[in-house]
């Protein structure tokens, strides 16, 4: 199934939600922001990642949602409408004045957030007529403001969850156990997720849900929550059986204490995600993928009015909520994606993944087909056009959590950040394994072959040559060594000199590829069309360099390779 079927699928969902906005008698608006989220979320130990991040992620969300009905509770019934929920933030309209609300929600805030590692910082702006443009770049100024005023309405301390007799260690200790339990209670869940929202005192986590700020968020209700996802490999009796010589060897080698939860509905360790990866590829590595949509304050500044703002809005949140939930079943290898990959995070604008190297490879692929055909159709929605930006990465299965959360963001941040020959930064590109890629670079669409091929697609060529046709390994290093001529040659270009030896000695060894032992002559045949393009495309390159006398980048060929290293192992 291609990506644009994927999406064609669920187009009504997207239609659906699509209304626009009436600001009519609505003259306030409330931020709220929560911060600290990254710390808190990733500050767990290796050992219990897959038992806690989620439980953790979906903390966040809750918390925003009763941030929202803590500020109901101090208005009048029917005068407010939520303008956007997602990402640690929220929008939050309303017909009366707010000041009185806010102050009373800090109050509570200040009690319940002191001494904890995440906070919900509360803004207010009222409307009086403006143009959505000003009303948004002035609340997100101000927010910025207010995040730095933590706990200006309390100043006294307060004493956690109600359990004073544990502190320190001990109560880190309390507090995974809490997450523990409401992770173990999620993965039961399907989509979509019901709750409801129910008055209540102090602040717990458990298997029930979350109380905070005078309310619990439990589980189980009418409501239903479409942009959660769920995002939780979880074992079944297909697994077993696929992965029974690995499960008896897991537990022949565990410690007398150490339970290998395998039965159904188990959440799989990123130990077994490592594994699964391992016996596709030879590589037993866990993938790491972050992303964020490039320039959302800008986009959302830039709308026309609330209708077109709110369409946005609506829209980001079906694509990283109600339609990944749909894309995570999309077919892998011989089962699914969502059997590989568990999703810490998806909504609002940003997604983050872990799971087994391979399948977090190959989803990024989809998901960035997908998003492209979802930008196309929002286009004459929104009168915009938006991209994302994204890191991948490979950890070993015992790496810190807390490590290469700090490490995807911060090769994300070198994706959104690298420079093109017109010394721009385009952001709408991928880091992984050090480089950085421009999305056609690092994957072709499915549709589209008049393109010269991604990184992808040639690190799963050069991987069908070395298992399937016989072909060396050796090809691996002559690919690395092609990219290296491919730059020195760009360089003496951009100075003014084209050595023409050199430039034919290259192209003649990428056409040997195509020829090489043991080939069937149908992929002979193929081959030779593939690397004619890659000789047509570089001498338009090398021409270009001589002509703005500026180098040009080859990242599709080192990741390329690593890549392909990474796939024939086994």
């Amino acid at each position: 199934m291609t990506a644009e079927t994927h999406f064609s699928k669920h187009l009504d969902s997207l239609r659906n939600r699509l209304k626009g906005f009436e600001i009519a008698d609505y003259k306030w608006l409330v931020k709220g922001d929560i911060s600290g989220i990254q710390d808190f979320i990733f500050s767990v130990k290796s050992e219990k990642a897959s038992k806690t991040l989620k439980g953790r992620s979906f903390f966040v969300q809750a918390l925003s949602r009763l941030g929202i009905e803590l500020l109901k509770k101090h208005l009048p019934p029917d005068s407010t409408d939520i303008f956007y929920d997602g990402g640690g933030n929220f929008f939050l309209l309303s017909k009366m004045p707010v000041t009185d609300a806010i102050s009373k929600a800090r109050t509570v805030i200040d009690q319940q957030c002191k001494g904890e590692e995440i906070y919900l910082a509360l803004t207010e702006y009222e409307i009086n007529g403006k143009k959505f443009p000003e009303v948004w770049k002035e609340i997100n100024h101000q927010s910025g403001i207010d995040k730095l005023k933590k706990f200006q309405e309390d100043l006294l301390a307060f004493e956690p969850y109600g359990y004073k007799e544990w502190n320190g260690d001990e109560w880190k200790e309390i507090n995974d156990y809490l997450f523990e339990e409401l992770t173990n209670e999620l993965k039961k869940k399907k989509y979509p997720l019901r709750v409801k929202f129910n008055l209540a005192s102090g602040k717990t986590v458990d298997k029930s849900g979350v109380t905070f700020f005078g309310y619990q968020l439990a589980l189980g209700g009418n409501i239903e929550l479409k942009d959660y996802v769920t995002g939780l490999p979880k074992w079944n009796e297909t697994l077993r059986k696929k992965h029974k010589d690995l499960i008896k060897k897991r537990r022949e080698q565990a410690q007398p204490n150490e339970d290998i939860e395998t039965n159904d509905d188990d959440i799989i360790e990123f130990s077994f995600l490592a594994d699964f990866a391992k016996d596709r590829t030879g590589t037993d590595k866990l993938g790491i993928l972050k992303l964020d949509v490039d320039n959302l304050g800008k986009t959302f500044e830039t709308r026309a009015d609330w209708g077109e703002a709110k369409n946005l809005s609506e829209g980001f949140s079906w694509f990283f909520g109600e339609f990944m939930n749909r894309l995570l079943d999309a077919p892998f290898d011989d089962g699914k994606f969502s059997d590989n990959l568990y999703v810490v995070f998806s909504g609002g604008d940003d997604t983050f993944i872990v799971g087994a190297w391979d399948a977090v490879f190959e989803f990024a692929h989809l998901l960035r087909q997908n998003f492209e055909a979802f930008a196309t159709e929002m286009k004459p929605v929104v009168s915009t056009e938006f991209t994302f930006s994204a890191a991948l990465l490979m950890v070993g299965p015992k790496f810190p959590v807390i490590r290469f959360a700090k490490a995807a963001e911060e090769a994300l941040t070198e994706a959104k950040n690298w420079k093109d020959l017109n010394d721009r930064k385009p952001k709408n590109g991928i880091s992984v394994f050090g480089q950085i890629l421009r999305w056609g670079e690092f994957s072709r669409s499915e549709q589209d072959d008049s393109k010269p091929i991604g990184a992808k697609q040639l690190a799963k060529e050069i991987a069908r040559m070395i298992t399937k046709d016989g072909s060396s390994r050796s090809i691996i290093e002559r690919i690395k060594r092609v990219a290296r001529e491919y730059e020195q040659l760009s360089e003496r270009a951009a100075k003014g000199s084209i050595p023409g030896p050199k430039v034919h000695r290259l192209f003649y060894t990428m056409r040997k590829w195509k020829t090489e032992k043991g080939q069937p002559e149908d992929d002979k045949s193929r081959r030779a069309k593939l690397f004619e393009s890659e000789i047509e495309q570089f001498s338009k390159d090398l021409l270009e360099s001589f002509q703005k006398e500026k180098k040009m980048r080859y990242p599709k060929y080192p990741v390329a390779a690593r890549w392909a290293e990474f796939l024939t192992r086994k």
